[in-house]
């Protein structure tokens, strides 16, 4: 894993588990949709605030009755008592039916996640920067001995 966690590093993005698939993908660059999730759009109860996570955001778990497009990275509006404002989909489960069919959200605030994720980015951005700057600095040096050397001969 954490040979993964590297790579993921390198590319500037998340880890993410949608569909039970390991995927590095940065939703922060998601388009937001136009669903408007709350009691007469399919919510069945509030958000409830969760305490697990390690990744520094607040999460939040809700069931809504099930829609195909409900997958990790889907960006959508919710509003309720608990929680209003755009949110993102960073994992989930469904479970369908005979006669119905419901989806458990884990969900984060969209610009609080927009943020986190541009904040590490420039972080990675900054220090591939300094390393290419260095590599560059001691390239240059090798090519002027390399050119002393001919001019000596």
């Amino acid at each position: 894993m954490s040979a993964i966690k590297s790579i993921a590093s390198q590319c500037k993005t998340p880890i993410a588990y949608p569909n039970g698939r390991l995927e590095i993908a940065d939703y922060s660059k998601n388009k937001k949709s136009n669903f408007y999730l709350n009691y007469d759009t399919g919510m069945l109860g509030e958000p409830e605030p969760q305490d697990d996570s390690d990744d520094g955001l607040q999460h939040y778990q809700v069931v809504a009755l099930f829609r195909p497009y409900f997958t990790v990275g889907y960006i959508f509006h919710i509003e309720s008592t608990t929680l209003s404002g755009w949110v993102l989909i960073n994992s989930g489960t469904t479970s369908i039916t005979d006669d119905s069919g419901t989806s458990t959200l884990d969900l984060v605030d969209y610009s609080k996640y927009k943020k986190k994720n541009s904040a590490s980015v420039k972080k990675a951005e900054t220090k591939d920067k300094k390393t290419k700057a260095k590599l560059d600095a001691a390239n240059r040096k090798k090519l002027k001995e390399k050119q002393k050397k001919r001019r000596a001969k």
